[in-house]
């Protein structure tokens, strides 16, 4: 019976249930027909219930469908890349992968050895590509950092290697079974010197597939180190898949003939890519080490060398043509949703309600993160006039890589979360009320303790005590405003969909079937929560809190701007946020970024 409700409401029909447990029952006949009869009780109680959201059925798909996880998806699109020895030592959450990957191998000819650490793993991989067999490892964000030698010398060596990184709670052991995308930063930056790499991240347990053949075709075609950043959300988690098309294998390295004419392992291309040496092939030797060198590889220190080195490293890289697959580009308007990785769903979903409300949104899911890709990312945002930046990490990681590599319109308007906000709070005095609202509300969520959000402090130190106070008791009682769990309860997706869907508003997104009033947004924003005494900043914003449908709209334009102003001239804009780009945490973990 709880088969057929639960399938009722995921929308399977029961055609379909009842197949399945005829294709798996081993019993009697008679127990079968009982069991039958209960998955048709099932569904007529599933058509009964109200208040729970049931999910239409899909259209019928013919052919073999997958059931697969993201760490199999990535092995399989490793091996279709060209795989063929992977070493590594299992780690949370990402030793599924290496499981799968053991007997795949060796069905094509391959190889996968346990190392006795990363840093082992990582230089196997370098030795065995080296030697012209392209090669991989798997690991989280602790063995990732011990990988950050090995992986600068396949940089200084031009060795391609691929490492898939299953992103997990940190720092440290952290959190080894939740997700968590706080391994960015260190993958796009947590080399010594300047090491160009690639770092790339699939969108969907689906993409994990592609993504990782991707990765492995880049890596040998551009003969440089590339990192793939999973997560445990995908990894560890399974979903019905269309059986992707076979794709050609394309990234072949270019290797050298023998007794090729003044071989230069590191010749300045035009390219910056240059014939790579296997050895054992007559006359074509050539010294790979972490040493800087010449273009025919002996070790040197002159700045010249220094300087070709580093420009070629880097130029194979920025010339490359990596075309439209660098990221998912969905919808139209003057708002943009930029995200990666698993957050893409949750994203995706809250940019579908926004169309639906009458708010056209565009959804920007990045899957090429390094090198950056200043032309196409500016293609993509044309006519945008607010961003908002999702991803789950508490440092706003993607949002300060994006602010420092792209130039993206609007300017940066957000506050910063701050976890010991309750403490904070008492000292204001009169906001306790407030914080037992707020704590009331994120309770309510499943979110935990209360946060709130404030203005930095060389920002606050800047305004008056009064005005900064008033501003973060206001920012402090917007979490209040429509947060409810909306998503999957048991793995907190709920709260990127539900700050995501919130901020509209916060953006002053004009919906096309509602009316929309910015005074009226502004005095929400900022009513105060005590009788005011010295200060007057607050004044247009001691109305009480209506919802979002009671708001009036301006009879005209003119009246529209005039509201603006007045909210304006009696403080109830954003005049103490902070000119500097900062962040908005909904969780200690989960990041929204705007800039408007």
């Amino acid at each position: 019976m709880a088969l057929g409700l639960a399938g009722a409401l995921a929308g399977i029909p029961e055609e379909a249930l009842a197949a399945a447990v005829r294709d798996t029952w081993k019993r009697t006949q008679e127990a079968l027909a009982a069991n039958l009869a209960a998955v048709h009780a099932g569904v007529v109680a599933a058509a009964g219930i109200d208040g729970v959201p049931k999910i239409d059925a899909a259209a019928g798909t013919r052919g073999k469908r997958w059931l697969i996880s993201g760490n199999e998806a990535a092995g399989y699109g490793a091996i279709r890349g060209g795989v063929r020895f992977v070493a590594a030592y299992p780690i949370t959450p990402a030793t599924e992968l290496l499981e799968w990957m053991a007997p795949a191998l060796s069905k094509v000819g391959g190889t996968l050895l346990q190392a006795e650490d990363e840093l082992a793993s990582i230089n196997m991989i370098i030795g065995a590509s080296y030697g012209g067999v392209p090669s991989l490892t798997a690991t989280a964000g602790p063995g990732l950092a011990l990988m950050t030698e090995g992986i600068g010398l396949a940089v200084s060596a031009e060795v391609p290697v691929v490492v898939v990184n299953v992103m997990r709670g940190g720092p440290s052991t952290g959190i080894p079974a939740k997700s968590e995308q706080s391994d960015l930063s260190f993958a796009v930056n947590g080399l010594s010197g300047d090491a160009p790499r690639l770092v790339l991240a699939p969108t969907s347990i689906a993409d994990c597939l592609a993504t990782t053949q991707w990765a492995v075709e880049l890596a040998e075609g551009l003969q440089a180190p590339a990192i793939v950043l999973s997560d445990q959300f995908m990894g560890q988690s399974r979903a019905i898949i269309d059986r992707p098309a076979d794709a050609a294998y394309l990234g072949r390295r270019q290797t050298a003939a023998a007794d090729t004419p003044d071989y230069k392992r590191y010749r300045n291309t035009q390219s910056g890519i240059s014939p790579m040496a296997i050895p054992g092939t007559r006359g074509v030797a050539y010294t790979a080490d972490g040493l800087e060198h010449t273009e025919v590889g002996i070790p040197s220190s002159q700045s010249g060398d220094h300087r070709t080195q580093l420009d070629k490293r880097q130029r194979k890289l920025l010339q490359h043509d990596y075309g439209s697959f660098w990221a998912d580009i969905e919808g139209d308007g003057d708002a943009a949703v930029i995200t990666f990785g698993s957050t893409t769903a949750a994203a995706r979903e809250a940019v579908a309600r926004a169309a639906a409300e009458g708010v056209p949104v565009r959804l920007i899911a990045i899957r090429l993160l390094a090198p950056a890709q200043p032309e196409q990312l500016a293609a993509a945002l044309a006519g945008v006039e607010q961003v908002l930046v999702i991803e789950q990490n508490h440092g706003a990681q993607l949002f300060r890589y994006l602010r420092s590599m792209y130039d993206l319109p609007g300017r940066p308007r957000a506050s910063t979360a701050r976890p010991a906000a309750a403490a904070a709070a008492r000292a204001d005095g009169g906001d306790r009320e407030l914080e037992k609202g707020v704590t009331a509300g994120r309770a309510s969520a499943g979110i935990g303790a209360a946060t709130r959000l404030e203005a930095p402090q060389q920002r606050a130190r800047e305004c008056s005590h009064d005005r900064s106070r008033h501003a973060h008791a206001a920012d402090r009682a917007e979490l209040q405003i429509g947060y409810k769990p909306i998503w999957c309860p048991g793995c907190g997706d709920y709260s990127v969909l539900s700050s995501v869907t919130k901020r509209w508003r916060w953006c002053r997104c004009r919906p096309k079937t509602s009316s929309w009033c910015p005074a009226s947004a502004a005095r929400r924003a900022f009513r105060r929560t005590r009788p005011a005494t010295a200060s007057t900043a607050c004044t247009a914003a001691r109305s009480p809190r209506r919802p979002a449908s009671r708001l009036r709209a301006p009879t005209s334009r003119s009246s529209s701007r005039a509201a603006t102003a007045t909210a304006t001239r009696s403080g109830a804009t954003t005049s103490c946020m902070p000119a500097g780009a900062t962040w908005i945490s909904r969780t200690s973990s989960w990041t929204t970024t705007s800039t408007a």
